[in-house]
């Protein structure tokens, strides 16, 4: 599978809350092109964040390739930060949650 087709893949699994298979797709897509940002400082991660993508976020936590250290360009937040603003009980709070209990 190509980048491309894996990046088509991932985004079509999320939609579909298909997490196995987001976590497939993840494995074809470098951590070069999870972490690339665009205008506004945006990753992957942070996208996801912010566009309430449960999937996207606990399968690209698991992934754990993520810069997590990411801040965007108009109020220096990070993906966590954003989702501190997502209900205690939310998908979103438990995955950032459960991957900080992973951290080293």
């Amino acid at each position: 599978m190509t980048e491309k087709e894996a990046l088509k893949k991932f985004y079509e699994c999320t939609a579909a809350d298909d997490l196995e298979g987001a976590l497939t797709a993840l494995k074809f897509i470098s951590a070069e092109t999870l972490n690339a940002r665009d205008d506004d400082d945006y990753d992957m991660l942070i996208q996801a964040t912010v566009d309430g993508d449960a999937c996207a976020v606990e399968a690209l936590l698991r992934d754990n390739r993520c810069d997590v250290t990411h801040e965007e360009n108009l109020c220096g937040m990070k993906a966590a930060d954003f989702a501190r603003g997502c209900p205690a009980e939310s998908r979103i709070r438990r995955a950032f949650d459960a991957a900080k209990e992973v951290e080293p």
